[in-house]
């Protein structure tokens, strides 16, 4: 009973650490200790129960922080409520299984090397957050790192080690106040304190690096260009309605005037904010052009488009630049899709899936990042959930981009609090590249992210809004952009060692 309490206590923990309304932001203080009644729940115990309890409490915290799933598979999957909570159980426990390996390891390493467990236990989570990133397609959501958004000297790092480095400190602090309370019931101290005052050391060095950091960034900062992200607030259920065609376009146009007259040189709206495919409609297409021709504005604009693929045409979720005189600059693919929203994984095997979800579209994925330019400026682009997935969006300052922009449609979530979690993933995205953000929703939350992660400007929930800010941009090339994830390669190579070690001297 009182290894489930504390799962219980880790995975409440855990989830308030996040964002888990449209109000309540979270409490990432509460990210450095959540995993402590669960460390002092398996310790005593044997690998194979520690798994278990960790699953639960993963189990556990993720119903919380995934809870919109069921909006969007209610509202706009028209599936059950017990069809829905299904769904949210099934995700829950998926990504729980994460939390259980960690538990087992983290057993597994406090029996044979108790004075590295500081060391191996925080190596082994990031190991697994890069895993569950890729496996399957990939769902980097919520990692632990994510809940410091707002701490800004915290998460400098990031620019090193990407987002991973931040989650490895925290669980070496957790590990480490674990290892001492257990060590005070067990009369093991001396490595436990050793243990902490390793973590406090690591705590420090992020910090001071963070404060360091922030001064340096800022002193390299240079005029950028004057960004205005036009929120729309297009109801879900009307947006793809041919009636409200002309209703979204002139809602756009307006909020696009009002940009240009606060002296806005680029203009972005979100996610298939053109509510019909571009190149296949001549006339609202003229309109789009005329717009940005008129305001004399580089316009970046979300809209379907068709290919011809190996014969058949294909869906594309896309983007378009358009420069100031109104002719097509670029025009970007959406690369990383949304499963079982955009298509459906393995889908002979699947087929049924997309007879039970109403909207799945069968989209393509694109075939690469495009060079665009703004304002006299390098500009990447991620649509929608392609900003969580880092080694994605590092491909595109790696191509030069000096800003980059996201543009999604958040309004499947609701009133929930996926779209401030969308949100606070991006804020990691500017550290990583020392890059401004820029993100248009047609929902919310839009906003304009600095190269240190603050945020400089930010907008409500189903409300207009026609955002304009200046975005200074920097020169700075990042270990992180230049190296990628090898921190969390070499954390998983770590781990790889110690068990090779631990099972030859289990055999010997």
């Amino acid at each position: 009973m009182v290894r489930w309490l504390s799962a219980l206590l880790t995975g409440l923990a855990f989830a308030l650490a996040f964002p888990l309304t449209e109000s309540f932001t979270g409490l990432p203080w509460l990210a450095w200790v959540a995993l402590i009644p669960l460390g002092l729940a398996i310790l005593p115990g044997r690998p194979g129960q520690a798994f278990w309890v960790g699953w639960l409490a993963g189990t556990l915290a993720y119903l919380a922080i995934f809870a919109w799933v069921v909006i969007v598979m209610q509202a706009y999957g028209k599936l059950p409520l017990t069809t829905s909570l299904l769904l949210l159980l099934l995700l829950a426990a998926y990504v729980g299984l994460y939390v259980g390996l960690f538990a087992a390891g983290w057993r597994w390493c406090a029996a044979r090397w108790p004075q590295w467990s500081w060391l191996l236990a925080p190596a082994l989570w990031v190991a697994l957050e890069w895993l569950r990133g890729h496996l399957l397609s990939g769902f980097p959501w919520a990692l632990l790192g994510y809940s410091q958004y707002r701490q800004l000297e915290v998460i400098q790092i990031a620019d090193l080690t990407g987002v991973y480095g931040v989650s490895f400190v925290m669980v070496a602090v957790n590990v480490a106040l674990t290892g001492v309370l257990d060590g005070l019931i067990e009369r093991r101290a001396r490595t436990a304190f050793l243990s902490l005052a390793a973590a406090l050391v690591l705590v420090a060095a992020t910090l001071g690096y963070g404060h360091w950091r922030i001064a340096e960034v800022g002193a390299a900062l240079e005029p950028g260009p004057r960004v205005g992200l036009i929120q729309g607030n297009i109801p879900q259920e009307l947006k793809w309605d041919p009636s409200m065609r002309r209703t979204t376009l002139e809602r756009y146009e307006r909020l696009t005037r009002q940009a240009a007259t606060e002296g806005a040189e680029l203009i972005i709206w979100p996610e298939a904010s053109a509510p019909f495919m571009f190149e296949e409609e001549p006339d609202y297409q003229q309109t789009i052009r005329s717009l940005a021709a008129t305001t004399g504005r580089a316009l970046l604009f979300g809209s379907p488009a068709i290919a011809q693929r190996e014969g058949t045409a294909k869906l594309l979720n896309s983007a378009y630049l358009l420069n100031p005189d109104g002719t097509t600059q670029a025009r970007y693919d959406k690369l990383h899709l949304v499963p079982f929203g955009e298509y459906v994984p393995l889908g002979p095997l699947l087929g049924f899936v997309d007879k039970l979800v109403v909207g799945i579209g069968d989209f393509a994925p694109g075939r690469g990042p495009v060079q665009m330019e703004a304002a006299g400026r390098p500009l990447g682009l991620a649509i929608c959930f392609e900003i969580i997935f880092p080694e994605l969006v590092r491909q595109l300052p790696q191509h030069g981009a000096r800003v980059i922009a996201t543009i999604t449609n958040d309004a499947w979530f609701g009133r929930s609090a996926a779209p401030l979690q969308h949100f606070s993933m991006a804020v990691f995205r500017a550290v990583e590249h020392r890059t401004p953000v820029v993100r248009a929703a047609n929902t919310g939350i839009s906003g304009v992210i600095t190269a240190t992660g603050a945020v400089a400007r930010m907008s409500g929930l189903f409300v207009e809004a026609a955002l304009v800010e200046p975005v200074a941009v920097t020169s700075i090339r990042t270990l992180y952009t230049r190296a990628g994830d090898i921190f969390a390669v070499a954390c998983g190579i770590l781990v790889a060692i110690f068990i090779v070690i631990g099972r030859r001297a289990t055999r010997s």
